[in-house]
C-alpha cells in the first residue's frame, strides 16, 4: 500500500549524537561511508578482484546471517558548484590578503571547472537490524527504554523524536560490522571516510548526503535536524487531544522529507523536491556481470553531456536457500530436462557450501534513477530515462524494468540510509565474487581535499593539487616532459597559483630559472596585479657574464666569518664543478677543494691569527661609503678591514648596508691560488696532495678566472626586496651536450640558485654553529633568530626549468638532493623540470611528487616504467591518456605522489581558460600586445577583454594584418601600438 505521507518513506527516526550513528524507527542502526575511490592507478580485474576478496568475502561471512543489510550507491550529476565555489573562495581570499587584483583569472578558471566538472558522489550505508541479535536482549532492552521514556513523558507523543532508540545488543554487532566494512577497505586499498557529526558546525555531514540525495536544491550545507527534546517554540495543535507530539522535536524523517511528492504513472516520474525522477530496477541480474566503468562509459559517451544518474546496490543479510525452486525443479524433472539442470544446480551449489568449498551467496538488488533538475524542460528526463535503460540493459545483458508499483518507495531505496534495506525489485542470489566485482570503485580517489590549483581527473572529477603538503616527507617535485607537451604552461601555472592563491598575508619567495622567456609572462602578470607600491616585488633578471651581474660563490650570511656545513658542501661542489678532473683523481680533488676552501675562509676572517682579511678601500662600493659617512664610522683606507665595517653598521641597526660590506669581506674565486700555491710540492717536503691534482685544480680555476667573470667577482645579482623572481639564463647558457656546454650550465644553474638560498636559508638549530665575534655574538644571534622568525612565515619554491642542459651531473645532483632534505626546515620546496628521464634517476627517491607529459613512444614509457617501477595499470594509463596538449582539452599529466608512505598514482588534466592563456603568453608579438594594453587599464581588465576579443589565446593574425598596413610615415609608431588603438575603441564602444 502506498503511504499516506512522504515522510513514511523515510525510516530514519533520531541519531546518536557525538557518534556517526543514525536510527531507524526499528532501533536499526545506519553508519554512512563517503567512498572516494581508489588510492591509486589500478587496472580493473585488479580493483574487482580486490573488492571481491577484501570487502565482499570478509563481508559474506556477516552477511549469511539475517540482520544486516550493505547499500552502495554511485551518483554522477553536473551539480560541482558545492564543491567547486569553496575552492575558489579560498583562492580569491588569499589573493586579496596580499592585494593582488586577480578577480577575472578566478572567475575564468572557477567557470571553466564547473562547466567542465562533474560531481561523482559514491556511498555507502551499513544497517544492523534487531535480527542481528538475540531476541531476549532486544525484547529487554526495549521494554528498559520505554520505561525510562514513560518516566519522562507522561503523556502521549506518538510523532516524537525518541532520545533512546539505540539499543546495546544492536550496537555492539552494528561496530564489528562497521570495522570490518572499515577493515575491508583499507585492504582493497580504497579512501574512505565515515560521516557524522562536525562538533565545530554543528551539522550531521551523514545526513544531508541522505538528505541531499532528494531534495539536493533544497537542502543547505550546514543543515542539521533538531535533536530530540523539547521545542523551543511548541507547534500550534488545531484542536485538544491527550498527544502532546508538537511540544517535541519530531522524528528526523519528517524533517528530511520537508517537500511533497506528486507521482505520474503516465509520465512514468515522480517529482520531489524540484526534479522529476525515473526510477527504474533490475529485474532478472546480468547474465555476464560486469564491472561498473563499463556502464559508465557507456553513460558518459563522449562527456559532453552530463546525464544525471545513481545506481545503487542493495545486500541483503540471509543464507542462500534456493528452498522452492529446488522442489519444484525437482518434480519437473521427471518430464523437463532444463528442470533437471536446475536441480542438479541447485544441488551441487548446496553441497558445496556445505563442504566449504563453494562461492558466497549474498542477496542483491540494482536499482537507478536519473531526474531532470527544475530549469529542464520536461523531454529531457525521457531521453535520460532511455539512455539509462539502454545501458543498463548492455551491462551484461540485464533485464530492466521501470515504473515500480511504489515508485516513491523505490526511489528512497536508491539513496543510502534513507530505507532499511530494500524491499523493491526482485532480489538475486549472487556469488559475492560476481557481485562484488560491479560495484563502483574503480575511480581515483583526490589526494588532496583543498590545494592552490584545481584540475580535472579525465573523468571530470575535481583533483586538487596542495603544495607543501604536510602528507609528503620532502616537498621536492620532478616533471618529465618532451617538447610541445605542455611543460611550460604547467609550470608557469603552479607558479602563477601557488604565488597568488597560497595561504598568507605576504607572497610566497620563488625563484624560477630558465633559459629563454617563458616565465616573462608570469612575472609580468605578477607585477601588473600587485599595487603600485608593490611591484617592485616581482622581477625578471636577464644575465650575461660580466661583473654587473656577478655572483660569488663564497658568499656567507650575515655575520660569519665560517660556513656552515650546508655552505661548505655548497662551495665545494661549485668549485668542483669547474675543474675538468679524471675519474682516478675525484676522490683527492674533492679533499683538495674542501681543505681549500676552509683555509680561504681561514684567512679571510679577521678572528683569526695571522689573517689577510680584506681591507677597506675608498670608491669600491659609494653606497657602503656614504652609509658609513651618515653613521660615523671613521674609515682608514687600505687599513680599515670590511668585516669591522661589517660591525659597525650593524651596531647602528644598517643591516642593508652590512650585507653589501660583507660582500667585499668574504673570500673571492681569485684568492684561491693563493692556498693552491701552499699545496704546490716543494723541493724536500711532503705534500698533502700530488702534483697533478694541485695542477689541475690551479689550471682549471685560473681559467674559470678568465672565462667566468661571473664568479671571480664581488656579488652584484641578488633579489633585493623581490619574493617573485625568474632568471633568464638564456644569453649565458650553452647549447649542445658537450662537457663544455654541460658544465657551464650547472655553474650558471648554481650560482642563480644561491640567489635564492642566501636569502631565505637557514632555522635555528644551526645558530650555535654560527662562527660570529664574541663581542657581537648576541647582536647577530638576536639578527638570525628574527631573519629565521620572518622566514618562516613565508614558504618558498626553487624551480629549475630546462634542468637537462645541466646534464644532471654529480654536483648540481648532489646540491639539490642537500636543498632537498635540508629545505623542509625553511620551508623550501624544489620543482626541476626535464627533457631527460635520466636526470632524475637519484632524485626520484626523494621527489614526493613526480609529474609525467606526453610520453608516446614505446621506449620512453619503458623507461619510465623501470625509473618509476610502476605496475602495466599505470603503463596502461599513461598510453591510453598522456598525449600532450590537445585544443580546448589542454594536457594530462601522469602523477605520481608519496603520500605518508604511500605511493599514489593520479592523472590530472591541466586546463586554462583564454584569460590565464594571456597572462601566461609568451609569443613576442602578443607580449607587446598584451603589455600595451597594460598601460592603458588594469591588468584584470586588459586580460578579460583580450580573452573575449581573442579566445584562442593569441592575436598573431590579427597583429599582422596591422604590420601589412604600416607604412614609411608610421615609422616611429610601433605595431603593436596601433593595434591596441583599435582594441580601445572597441573596448570603448563596448
Amino acid at each position: 500500500m502506498l503511504a499516506r505521507y512522504v515522510d513514511a518513506y523515510c525510516e530514519i527516526a533520531s541519531y546518536e549524537p557525538g557518534k556517526p550513528i543514525f536510527i531507524a524507527n526499528d532501533s536499526s542502526e545506519c553508519t554512512l561511508f563517503r567512498i572516494d575511490g581508489l588510492k591509486t592507478i589500478t587496472s580493473e580485474d585488479d580493483a574487482g578482484t580486490d573488492a571481491a576478496e577484501y570487502l565482499g568475502v570478509a563481508l559474506s561471512s556477516i552477511l549469511e546471517t539475517p540482520g544486516y543489510a550493505l547499500t552502495i550507491s554511485f551518483e554522477v550529476s553536473s551539480n560541482i558548484e558545492d564543491e567547486v565555489k569553496p575552492l575558489f573562495k579560498k583562492m580569491e581570499q588569499a589573493a586579496n590578503q596580499k592585494g593582488l587584483d586577480l578577480s577575472s583569472i578566478i572567475r575564468e578558471t572557477e567557470k571553466l571547472t564547473i562547466e567542465n566538472g562533474i560531481s561523482i558522489k559514491v556511498l555507502l550505508a551499513c544497517w544492523t537490524m534487531p535480527g542481528a541479535s538475540y531476541k531476549a536482549e532486544i525484547s529487554q532492552a526495549r521494554k528498559d527504554a520505554t520505561a525510562v521514556w514513560q518516566d519522562s513523558v507522561t503523556a502521549s507523543a506518538l510523532t516524537a523524536q525518541r532520545p533512546n532508540l539505540l539499543l546495546e545488543p544492536i550496537n555492539s554487532p552494528h561496530k564489528a560490522f562497521v570495522d570490518l566494512v572499515s577493515k575491508g577497505l583499507d585492504n582493497a586499498n580504497i579512501q574512505w571516510e565515515i560521516l557524522g557529526e562536525d562538533g565545530e558546525k554543528n551539522v550531521r555531514h551523514d545526513l544531508i548526503e541522505v538528505r541531499k540525495a532528494l531534495l539536493f536544491h533544497e537542502t543547505p550545507d550546514d543543515w542539521s535536524p533538531m535533536y530530540a527534546g523539547l521545542r523551543r517554540y511548541p507547534e500550534a495543535k488545531k484542536s485538544f487531544n491527550s498527544d502532546v507530539s508538537e511540544f517535541f522535536a519530531p522524528r528526523v524523517s519528517r524533517q528530511m522529507m520537508a517537500s511533497n511528492a506528486q507521482g505520474s504513472s503516465k509520465k512514468r516520474c515522480i517529482e520531489f523536491g524540484g526534479r522529476s525522477y525515473a526510477v527504474m530496477q533490475i529485474d532478472l541480474f546480468p547474465r555476464e556481470p560486469r564491472p561498473f566503468t563499463d556502464l559508465f562509459r557507456l553513460l558518459r559517451g563522449d562527456g559532453k553531456e552530463t546525464t544525471p544518474f545513481r545506481v545503487t546496490f542493495q545486500f541483503e543479510g540471509g543464507a542462500f536457500t534456493p528452498g522452492l525452486m529446488q522442489v519444484i525443479a525437482g518434480f519437473a524433472s521427471l518430464t523437463s530436462g532444463t528442470s533437471k539442470n536446475i536441480f542438479n544446480t541447485n544441488k551441487q551449489i548446496l553441497d558445496d557450501m556445505r563442504r566449504g568449498q563453494g562461492a558466497e551467496y549474498v542477496k542483491t538488488r540494482i536499482l537507478a534513477s536519473t531526474w531532470r533538475e527544475p530549469d529542464e524542460p520536461d523531454a529531457i528526463l525521457e531521453r535520460r530515462r532511455a539512455l539509462l535503460m539502454r545501458a543498463l540493459t548492455s551491462w551484461g545483458n540485464a533485464q530492466v524494468a521501470d515504473v515500480p508499483s511504489n515508485m516513491m518507495r523505490s526511489l528512497c531505496e536508491t539513496v543510502p540510509g534513507m530505507t532499511v534495506g530494500a524491499r523493491s525489485g526482485k532480489a538475486t542470489f549472487v556469488p559475492v565474487g560476481d557481485s562484488f566485482r560491479m560495484l563502483p570503485f574503480r575511480f581515483a580517489a583526490p589526494v588532496f581535499n583543498e590545494g592552490e590549483s584545481i584540475f580535472l581527473t579525465p573523468d571530470g572529477r575535481l583533483s586538487p593539487y596542495k603544495a607543501f603538503s604536510p602528507k609528503m616527507q620532502y616537498w621536492f617535485t620532478t616533471i618529465f616532459a618532451t617538447p610541445g607537451s605542455g611543460k611550460s604552461v604547467l609550470m608557469n601555472r603552479l607558479n602563477f597559483e601557488f604565488v597568488s592563491y597560497h595561504i598568507g598575508r605576504k607572497l610566497p619567495f620563488l625563484l624560477c630559472i630558465d633559459l629563454g622567456v617563458s616565465s616573462s609572462g608570469f612575472i609580468r602578470m605578477m607585477q601588473e596585479a600587485l599595487p603600485p607600491e608593490e611591484k617592485h616585488l616581482a622581477s625578471y633578471i636577464r644575465p650575461v657574464n660580466s661583473a654587473k651581474f656577478a655572483v660569488n660563490p663564497f658568499d656567507l650570511g650575515l655575520g660569519r666569518r665560517k660556513p656552515l656545513a650546508r655552505e661548505s658542501s655548497y662551495v665545494r661542489d661549485f668549485i668542483l664543478s669547474m675543474i675538468d678532473t679524471p675519474e682516478q683523481h675525484k676522490p683527492e680533488m674533492k679533499i683538495l677543494v674542501s681543505e681549500m676552501c676552509r683555509q680561504l675562509y681561514q684567512i679571510k676572517s679577521d678572528l683569526e691569527a695571522n689573517n689577510q682579511a680584506n681591507a677597506w678601500e675608498a670608491g669600491v662600493d659609494a653606497n657602503v661609503d656614504a652609509a658609513c659617512q651618515r653613521h660615523g664610522v671613521h674609515l682608514v683606507n687600505g687599513k680599515t678591514r670590511w668585516w669591522t665595517i661589517v660591525d659597525e653598521l650593524m651596531v647602528k641597526g644598517d643591516e642593508t648596508n652590512a650585507i653589501r660590506a660583507q660582500r667585499y669581506a668574504v673570500p673571492r674565486l681569485q684568492d684561491s691560488s693563493t692556498i693552491l700555491a701552499q699545496f704546490q710540492p716543494r723541493e724536500g717536503q711532503e705534500t698533502q696532495f700530488t702534483p697533478e691534482a694541485v695542477r689541475l685544480a690551479r689550471q682549471s680555476l685560473q681559467a674559470a678566472i678568465e672565462q667566468y667573470p661571473m664568479f671571480g667577482n664581488t656579488t652584484k645579482m641578488d633579489l633585493g626586496v623581490s619574493r617573485i623572481a625568474a632568471i633568464d639564463l638564456n644569453d649565458v647558457a650553452q647549447r649542445g651536450e658537450t662537457p663544455e656546454a654541460l658544465k657551464n650550465n650547472t655553474l650558471m644553474f648554481m650560482a642563480s640558485r644561491s640567489v635564492l638560498v642566501q636569502k631565505i636559508s637557514g632555522h635555528d638549530e644551526e645558530i650555535p654553529e654560527m662562527d660570529f665575534p664574541p663581542q657581537h655574538r648576541d647582536m647577530y644571534q638576536e639578527y638570525w633568530r628574527r631573519r629565521h622568525a620572518d622566514m618562516g612565515e613565508s614558504p618558498k619554491r626553487l624551480a629549475m626549468d630546462e634542468y637537462h642542459v645541466t646534464g644532471g651531473g654529480e654536483y648540481i645532483e648532489s646540491m639539490l638532493l642537500s636543498d632537498g632534505r635540508e629545505g623542509r626546515k625553511w620551508g623550501l620546496e624544489i620543482i626541476l623540470a626535464s627533457q631527460f628521464l635520466a636526470d632524475f634517476k637519484k632524485l626520484n627517491k626523494m621527489a614526493s611528487c613526480s609529474m609525467i607529459l606526453n610520453q608516446e613512444g614505446k621506449e620512453t614509457r619503458k623507461e619510465c616504467k623501470t625509473v618509476y617501477g610502476f605496475d602495466d595499470a599505470v603503463e596502461d594509463a599513461l598510453k591510453d591518456y598522456v598525449h600532450g596538449p590537445q585544443p580546448g582539452y589542454g594536457a594530462n599529466i601522469l602523477a605520481r605522489f608519496m603520500i605518508n608512505d604511500s605511493e599514489r598514482w593520479t592523472i590530472m588534466n591541466n586546463r586554462i581558460g583564454p584569460t590565464m592563456l594571456w597572462a601566461l603568453n609568451t609569443r613576442r608579438e602578443d607580449r607587446q600586445v598584451r603589455d600595451e594594453l597594460y598601460k592603458r587599464m588594469s591588468a584584470s581588465d586588459a586580460l578579460s577583454f583580450l580573452a573575449r576579443r581573442y579566445p584562442e589565446g593569441s592575436s598573431l593574425n590579427h597583429y599582422q594584418k596591422v604590420a601589412s598596413t604600416m607604412n614609411e610615415g608610421d615609422e616611429d609608431i610601433f605595431v603593436a601600438a596601433k593595434l591596441v588603438d583599435g582594441l580601445m575603441k572597441e573596448y570603448v564602444q563596448g
